[in-house]
Parts: C-alpha cells; sequence; structure tokens
C-alpha cells in the first residue's frame, strides 16, 4: 500500500465552503440535497467515487459511483464506515491518517488501498482525501475521491509472475540476463550469472565490461569486438555469438552463446544493449584448459 502526506506548513491551509445566504421566494425549492456544506448533487455523474466521512469514520454521504464500486446500494452504505469496508491490513494506516487529517496535523493524504465489497471481493484503490471546515474553520466531515485501480494492479501483479516465471526459466537454462551500457562501458549481469558460470563471485565485478574481456582469450575478445562493431553499424541484434571464458583459479572453460538487442538514440548512435547469455559447455565438449598470461 503506497501513501502520499503532506506536513503542515507554517501556515495551515483550510477548506472552507461558507452557507448560501437564505432569499426569500414564493417558488417551490428546487436545491440540490445538500448537508449544508455543498450540494452532494454536483458529485452524482462523475465516473469517480465520492465519500463524506463523519469525523469518527463513518460515511455521510456517497455518489452512485462509490456505491456501485461497494456493491451497496446507499441506504445500506451510510449504515457502515471506514472500518467496516476497508480491508483488514490496510485500516490501521487508513484510519491512522483520517485522525491526523481531523486533528489538523496535516491538511490532505492519498493512499492506495483495498475495500472489501458487499459480496466479499475485493477492490484496489487510489483514495485522496481532505478536510472541510465550515466557514468559522472548525472541521465539518472529510471527502475523499475514489478510483478503481484493480485492473491496474493485476496487471503489475502479472507484470512480477511473468518477471518471477523468466527468472526461474533462465535458471533452469542455465542463463543469465545482461546490459552493455556502451556510453560507459559498464556491464550490469542478473544476480544468477556466477551461479551460471560457476566462478567466484569477487572474480565478475557487477559493473565491469573489463572483467569480460580479462577473463576471455585473446581470440574471442577479437571475436566479441568483431560482432559488437557489425551489430551496432548494420543496426541489427547480435546473434549467437559463443566465446570462452576462463576461471583464473582453477583453469576451467566455460562456452556461452549470447543474443542481444541494441537500443539505439534518436541520432542513430548506439546507447546499450540487452541480452541473454546461455552456458553450453556441455555441447561443446567440457575439460579444455586455455592458459591466460
Amino acid at each position: 500500500m503506497s501513501v502520499k502526506t503532506q506536513r503542515k506548513a507554517k501556515v495551515k491551509p483550510t477548506y472552507k465552503v461558507s452557507a448560501a445566504k437564505k432569499v426569500r421566494s414564493s417558488a417551490p425549492k428546487t436545491t440540490p440535497k445538500s448537508n449544508g456544506k455543498y450540494p452532494l448533487a454536483a458529485y452524482e455523474h462523475l465516473h469517480v467515487g465520492i465519500v463524506e466521512t463523519s469525523l469518527t469514520g463513518k460515511y455521510i454521504d456517497a455518489n452512485p459511483e462509490f456505491c456501485r464500486i461497494l456493491g451497496y446500494s446507499k441506504k445500506e452504505l451510510l449504515r457502515l464506515g471506514i472500518k467496516d469496508c476497508t480491508h483488514e491490513d490496510d485500516y490501521g494506516l487508513d484510519i491512522k491518517l483520517h485522525k491526523q487529517l481531523v486533528a489538523g496535523e496535516i491538511p490532505f493524504y492519498g493512499l492506495e488501498k483495498r475495500f472489501v465489497q458487499k459480496e466479499g471481493g475485493i477492490v484496489w484503490v487510489e483514495l485522496p482525501r481532505l478536510l472541510i471546515r465550515d466557514e468559522e474553520g472548525k472541521p465539518v466531515c472529510v471527502i475523499g475521491a475514489v478510483i478503481d485501480i484493480s485492473d491496474r494492479k493485476q496487471v503489475e501483479r502479472s507484470l512480477r509472475e511473468s518477471g518471477e516465471s523468466l527468472r526461474l526459466a533462465t535458471e533452469a537454462a542455465r542463463m543469465f540476463k545482461w546490459e552493455l551500457d556502451f556510453q560507459k562501458q559498464v556491464y550490469t549481469f542478473a544476480d544468477n550469472f556466477v551461479q551460471v558460470l560457476g566462478f567466484s563471485a569477487g572474480l565478475l565485478p557487477q559493473n565491469s565490461a573489463e572483467a569480460v574481456w580479462r577473463l576471455s582469450p585473446a581470440e574471442d575478445v577479437q571475436a566479441i569486438t568483431e560482432a559488437l562493431t557489425k551489430a551496432i553499424e548494420s543496426h541489427c541484434d547480435l546473434n549467437s555469438l559463443q566465446y570462452r571464458m576462463i576461471n583464473p583459479e582453477d583453469g576451467q572453460v566455460v562456452w556461452l552463446e549470447a543474443n542481444a538487442k541494441v537500443v539505439f538514440d534518436e541520432c542513430g548512435k548506439a546507447q546499450r544493449m540487452f541480452g541473454v547469455t546461455q552456458k553450453i559447455t556441455e555441447k561443446k565438449g567440457a575439460g579444455e584448459e586455455v592458459q591466460i598470461v
């Protein structure tokens, strides 16, 4: 659950709404139903939930969209409050911020939280709240705007799960992801690259492109350089580049195959390369040893 708050400044902002002056008229009253502070009918047709809450956290009024989000009729909803409709894991923070708002410690706050719907479903919302004061500056109620972000949260969850699935798949296939910054000559490896190579962690610093060249035979470094140059000059991907890295501690040779994509700026200059490297030692034949000078 993410939260945005603003601490009280030297000059405390207030939110005042003056009551309309009484005007004598023989015509029938047509003013929209109001709680004395502002006409709630102004929110009736918004596609954003609007909920008015008492200083103690009870629902006083709500527009149709807020009722739809929670699945209650307005009559049912006005028997409830923040505690009744908020997910138990989010209630503690929400009510704490509500009390700070009412006490004047913060002028407003916003958070992402979960509501529990009438039928038991969970809906994620973005909820900014501010304190309404009367013309004398006294707190009257709290008003909040409720935006349903359940779809966004589902996408975020799917991305996290996809990322985890990709991580597991690459580890199972003895692969690791990497990025090369051409301007800074900095390599960034995935966390599992040490396990894939089988080298000691200290041999390959996370940000060292030079370490790769240092642990590869001269002829392989030349092949890598030529392949990178060709990919950049022809604006094409790097495909099936095979090279060796040698563990200086025991002379063990590790064969690798890299595939990558080059990213160019608007002027056509190569900026970065994103790739995946797979260990293919078993395919090439283990046991080869090369002396690095």
